[in-house]
């Protein structure tokens, strides 16, 4: 049996909805979103409860990526390079 692999994700737009229709499509296999972040609070707590995850509006938050295997980072383009250091320098 194959071990899940623990997702986190931030940025809860548009792209989001697109990654959201691949995971529920069955398509992907032994994942598991276990946390989800962005800074819009109202957006963030309607998903938390949709998906049943935990909610953050701080990526840089410990408990946001503390149990997490891999960051899928869906804001702006512009935010990716700072978003993407971050954890690099977090291994």
């Amino acid at each position: 049996m194959k071990k899940n692999v623990k997702i986190g994700i931030i940025g809860l737009g548009r792209v989001f909805e697109h990654y959201l229709k691949l995971f529920k499509s069955n398509k992907i296999k032994n994942y598991q979103i276990i946390s989800i972040c962005d800074l819009d609070k109202n957006k963030g707590k309607i998903f938390e409860k949709k998906l049943k995850v935990n909610f953050y509006s701080d990526f840089k938050n410990y408990n946001f990526y503390k149990n997490v295997d891999l960051v899928i980072i869906l804001t702006d383009s512009g935010n990716h390079y700072a978003t993407s250091k971050f954890f690099i320098n977090k291994k």
